[in-house]
């Protein structure tokens, strides 16, 4: 039988955000959509929440934080979580693994980080012997968007670089400030709080628009092929969410600032213009391309990437029904406004 709460189910590794429905006992025929990080790539699933897109397709949907992609997975297989928004190395690890989690639909497919380093620091390549903030080491965008920097600059990221596990981005910004590291990855809007402590930018890959399946909407794949209609009906809800995000402003901005407490009107405005106008696809589809960029970069240090098929992890099906039914098009006449 289920549990009542993800905390209860994985000890103390869930952990179910005050701000969102977590208190609410789960009930028949509630699911359960899980966020991995306080950051603007995970903003899509708080406005599609917050928004009633999955009420709209008739979802009971819980929203809850699980700190990492390695615990969300577990909670997928353990049946705890049916949807969890993971990065597509979370994704690739758990298959290599022998996992059935696939990627159902497209977040954000390429790195959206810009690195910046302590004052005093200029240049990439003077990293070399230096500290390097993330807020995990392993399967975390803010481990693997540095390292993917670091080695186009001509580094090693195994040996020429020492990492920190800090935390969020609020604290690793707060370390590089005070010089207790050397340098971050940071996506918008915090970038734009570094810009403003005048802290050099060492990397820009944002407009490098460089192809990597940094996020996405995952589940088993024996659980959404043994529950088709109502896979369907949440990626109808997630793409509605979508549309809201980007045709309701201000309500947007509410939410993005709910969650991640800022109130700076500019920050806000700035996650936004990246997230909602710029990276969102209205037709979400999991990009091929983004997810064997992944697998190209797991294969320089863990061979079993070298054979794995980025086909057989990701799974269109439901957002080509949505596509192929109107649904996705229809959100953006007129008359659903």
């Amino acid at each position: 039988m289920r549990s009542t709460t993800l905390v209860a189910g994985l000890a103390a590794s869930l952990v179910v955000a005050g701000l969102v429905a977590g208190s609410r006992p789960a009930g028949a025929g509630e699911i359960i959509l899980g966020f991995s990080a306080i950051v603007g790539n995970q903003s899509a699933s708080w406005v599609a929440y917050e928004s009633k897109s999955f009420e709209q397709q008739g979802l009971k949907v819980r929203l809850v934080y699980i700190q990492s992609g390695a615990v969300s997975s577990a909670a997928m297989l353990a049946g705890e979580a049916e949807f969890v928004l993971q990065s597509g190395p979370a994704v690739a690890l758990s298959n290599l693994g022998g996992a059935d989690i696939v990627m159902i639909l497209g977040v954000t497919d390429r790195f959206i980080y810009q690195i910046y380093g302590a004052k005093g620091i200029r240049r990439v390549e003077e990293l070399k012997g230096k500290i390097v903030a993330v807020q995990r080491i392993g399967a975390d965008m803010s481990y693997i968007g540095p390292r993917y920097a670091l080695r186009q600059a001509g580094l090693d990221p195994d040996r020429d670089v020492v990492y920190r596990a800090i935390g969020a981005q609020g604290a690793r910004l707060a370390a590089l400030q005070t010089g207790q590291v050397h340098a971050t990855a940071l996506a918008p809007p915090v970038n734009l709080q570094a810009r403003k402590l005048g802290l050099p930018l060492l990397v820009d890959m944002i407009p490098l628009k460089i192809e990597y399946f940094m996020n996405g909407v995952a589940a088993r794949k024996s659980y959404v092929e043994a529950h088709p209609e109502l896979t369907l009906r949440f990626v109808k809800g997630f793409a509605a969410g979508i549309h809201f995000y980007k045709t309701r402003r201000e309500a947007s901005l509410e939410i993005i600032g709910k969650y991640m407490r800022i109130r700076d009107q500019e920050v806000l405005e700035e996650a936004y213009r990246i997230y909602a106008q710029e990276l969102l696809a209205r037709k979400p589809y999991p990009s091929v391309k983004a997810m064997q960029a992944v697998l190209d970069d797991l294969a320089q240090s863990d061979p079993r990437a070298r054979t794995a098929r980025a086909e057989e992890l990701v799974h269109d099906r439901f957002v080509r029904e949505a596509d192929r039914s109107g649904f996705l098009d229809a959100l953006y006449q007129p008359s659903s406004r």
